[in-house]
C-alpha cells in the first residue's frame, strides 16, 4: 500500500512538472514568435494619383503614377498585436493632364493646351518631406512569417518641390517642332499638406488609400483640388 502511494505521488509530481514545462514551453514559443513579428520599418508605396474637384476644363489622364518611401519606427507595442509607429520619408505625386497653370490677378487657373498641337507628356509634380504616424493592428505570424495587418494613420508633409513638365509640339511659338521644358514653383501651391491613410494587407503586400485633407492651392488663390491616391504598399523588416 505504501509503495502504491509513493508511486501515485511520484506520478502526480511528474505530471505536474510536465504540465508546467509545457506551459512554459508554449509561453516561450509565443514570446519567440512575437520577437520575430515584422515591424514594417520600411514602407514603399506605388500609387495612382488623381484630383478631386479638378477644374471643369481639365482632363485627367487615367494613369498618373506616384511613389512614397518611409522609414518607420514603432514607438509603442513593438512586440504586440496593437502598436503605434512614427516615421520620416518623401513622397512625390504626378498628375498627367491636358492643361497648364497660368496666373491672373495673383490667382492661379488652368488653361487647356491648344487642341491642334500634339504632346507626349504634360504633368504636374509635387514632392514632400512627410512625417507619418500610424496605429497598427496585426495578427500573429504564421509558419511563413506572414500575418494580416491593418494600419490607420495620418501624415504631415512639407513641400520641397513642384513643377510642370512638358514634351511635345511647341504651342508657344505655334510650331510643330518638338520641345521640352520644366518650370518650377507653380504659384499659390500650399507649402504643406496633411491627410489620412489606410493600409490593409497580408505579409509584405498591402493596399493603401491616401486622402489629403488640405487643398493643393491656397484658399481663393487657385482651384480647390484635393489630391487622392491609392495603390500598393510594400513593407519590409
Amino acid at each position: 500500500m505504501k509503495k502504491t502511494f509513493i508511486l501515485i505521488v511520484a506520478l502526480c509530481v511528474n505530471v505536474h512538472f510536465f504540465g508546467l514545462s509545457q506551459v512554459v514551453s508554449i509561453g516561450n514559443s509565443l514570446f519567440t514568435d512575437s520577437l520575430k513579428m515584422p515591424n514594417d520599418q520600411i514602407v514603399v508605396n506605388l500609387l495612382s494619383n488623381t484630383w478631386l474637384n479638378s477644374p471643369a476644363n481639365m482632363k485627367l489622364m487615367p494613369v498618373s503614377i506616384g511613389a512614397e518611401v518611409y522609414v518607420m519606427n514603432p514607438l509603442i507595442g513593438k512586440k504586440s498585436a496593437l502598436s503605434l509607429a512614427i516615421g520620416f520619408g518623401v513622397g512625390a505625386n504626378n498628375i498627367h493632364n491636358n492643361c497648364l497653370p497660368y496666373d491672373s490677378l495673383e490667382v492661379t487657373y488652368f488653361s487647356q493646351i491648344p487642341g491642334n498641337f500634339e504632346y507626349e507628356k504634360n504633368k504636374i509634380t509635387t514632392a514632400y518631406v512627410d512625417i507619418p504616424v500610424e496605429i497598427r493592428f496585426r495578427t500573429k505570424p504564421n509558419i511563413k512569417n506572414r500575418n494580416f495587418k491593418v494600419a490607420l494613420g495620418g501624415k504631415f508633409g512639407y513641400l520641397i518641390s513642384n513643377y510642370i513638365k512638358y514634351r511635345g509640339e511647341d504651342f508657344k511659338t505655334s510650331s510643330n517642332k518638338i520641345v521640352k521644358f520644366k518650370e518650377y514653383n507653380i504659384n499659390n501651391v500650399l507649402p504643406f499638406r496633411y491627410g489620412a491613410f489606410l493600409r490593409v494587407g497580408y505579409g509584405k503586400i498591402n493596399f493603401i488609400v491616401n486622402y489629403t485633407l488640405s487643398s493643393l492651392f491656397e484658399k481663393n488663390k487657385g482651384p480647390d483640388v484635393i489630391p487622392v491616391s491609392f495603390g500598393f504598399s510594400f513593407t519590409f523588416l
